[in-house]
């Protein structure tokens, strides 16, 4: 029993701290009562604060923008590349054919992936959700066949002398066990795709991919600057918490030792 509440209350602490993140960086915006306060006590936000409310600019929009087609993607890629990993652990030729495959598709970089698809797609969030789903897909896929394939067999055999059937042995026995590799899998894939979403505003789709191409358009101007730092903060940020809330789920998953 203790093995179970000390990844919980490691996954309370992760989402507390997120949380304690989240307000300071709202009372950190100008203007808000204690703004002045933890404005001038965390410096090194003052150029991101500052570029997030100038005029024309809606930060709020390109970031939830970047959390959703996040989101979308990567949940596209585990509804596709789990189900489609659990067959290859069982299947040999159903694991080298995808596995090949997932591989070629992601070794062709996102954004010549997204100009491909505009001829039938258009530009827009579309053809940004599959570039990215094709690269959360490997990790996925790859992580859920090694999780499901690595399950002791004899486990499998004594649930099956046990008069489960292979449906009840697939969701009882198996994926528990297999459980913590393919969380592995969507943590390594998740932080991938937010890292990459970047390139969505390439095709229409304005993600904080905006503010790093302000960015390098005006490199070594006070707006450049301001918005490189905005932009490298904020991907930084989605990426910390995400890592901390799945790494968390990883634990919770984790089989108690001993």
């Amino acid at each position: 029993m203790s093995g179970l509440v000390r990844p919980r209350r490691r996954l309370g602490l992760g989402i507390l701290a997120a949380l304690m993140a989240a307000v300071i960086s709202y009372l950190s915006v100008p203007g808000h009562p204690l703004g002045t306060f933890f404005f001038n006590t965390f410096p090194i936000l003052r150029p991101a604060v500052t570029f997030a409310h100038t005029p024309n600019e809606d930060y709020g929009s390109h970031l939830l923008n970047h959390i959703s087609i996040t989101l979308i993607s990567v949940g596209l890629a585990s509804a596709i590349c789990v189900p489609l990993g659990v067959i290859a652990s069982r299947i040999r030729p159903v694991s080298v054919i995808a596995t090949n495959v997932i591989g070629i598709a992601r070794g062709i970089p996102g954004i010549a992936i997204m100009f491909l698809m505009w001829p039938a797609l258009g530009l827009g969030e579309r053809p940004a959700i599959i570039a990215l789903t094709i690269l959360a897909s490997a990790p996925i896929f790859l992580n859920t066949t090694a999780g499901y394939a690595g399950v002791d067999r004899a486990v499998v055999e004594a649930a099956n002398g046990m008069g489960m059937s292979r449906l009840q042995t697939l969701l009882r026995i198996e994926t528990p066990l297999a459980a913590p590799v393919v969380v592995a899998g969507l943590r390594t894939a998740t932080v991938e795709v937010i890292a990459s979403a970047t390139i969505a505003q390439f095709i229409g789709f304005t993600t904080l991919g905006y503010e790093v191409v302000y960015a390098v358009d005006f490199l070594n101007t006070t707006s450049g600057n301001q918005a490189l730092v905005l932009a490298v903060s904020s991907i930084a940020g989605i990426a910390l918490l995400a890592e901390v809330l799945l790494a968390g789920m990883q634990r919770l998953v984790t089989p108690p030792s001993g």
